[in-house]
């Protein structure tokens, strides 16, 4: 049960990731915010972004004392992830293709909450109150 309570915000985050990229393209076709250039990549950015970081927390609380491995692994969990859906939204989704630029965006925001965790990762040990001996 430790593995559900330490991951369940990734979980969730993953399947609003899938549902999200998964809903036929048409439901967008009529949004404002598609007027602005590039939303969409700022929107995969987000998504991985808040993936890597929940993820790497996760690891974090489950189990803190592989460090290196931690961040090597939620990086790679987050680039295949998003390679995954780009392939589904080509092969399974309804009117959705895969565009290596969402992809590109996916990996670079995953890269990013990497960044932002490591920056901040003191302060966030001491808000989870992480036991970094564990």
């Amino acid at each position: 049960m430790r593995i559900v309570k330490c991951f369940w915000p990734v979980f969730l985050w993953a399947i609003l990731i899938l549902i999200a990229c998964g809903l036929p393209g048409d439901d967008f076709s009529n949004s404002k915010l598609l007027l602005i250039p590039n939303f969409d990549k700022f929107v995969h950015f987000s998504f991985y972004f808040g993936l890597n970081f929940l993820l790497i927390l996760g690891f974090e609380w489950y189990h803190a004392k592989h460090i290196g491995r931690i961040y090597v692994s939620s990086l790679i969990v987050c680039v295949l992830y998003g390679g995954l859906i780009e392939i589904m939204q080509d092969t399974i989704f309804i009117h959705r293709s895969a565009d290596w630029f969402d992809f590109l965006a996916n990996s670079i925001g995953a890269i990013a909450g990497l960044m932002v965790y490591l920056i901040s990762r003191t302060l966030i040990i001491r808000i989870f109150k992480i036991n970094k001996t564990a």
